[in-house]
């Protein structure tokens, strides 16, 4: 079963889009501050076979979410929202 990050700074979102791909039969752990779920993603970047992100949050821009993954795990997706 994939497992994805879903981050968004917006707890209605975060809460909603974790449902919603929960109930497609994936593993979701959703995060609404960027910096904790980049950190989160350095101690687990193995685990994930997906990442979804807001691309305007404060605190961290998606982009700037998007580089410190590449720099993890390069051939890790990433869809920016």
């Amino acid at each position: 079963m994939a497992r994805i990050l879903v981050i968004d700074d917006e707890p209605a979102i975060a809460i909603s889009a974790r449902r919603m791909i929960e109930s497609l039969g994936y593993r979701v752990s959703s995060f609404q501050n960027p910096v904790l779920a980049v950190e989160h993603l350095r101690a687990q970047a193995h685990d994930y076979d997906l990442v979804m992100s807001d691309l305007t949050m404060p605190g961290a821009s998606g982009l700037e979410i998007a580089s410190e993954i590449v720099k993890l795990r390069p051939d890790l997706p990433i869809i920016l929202t």
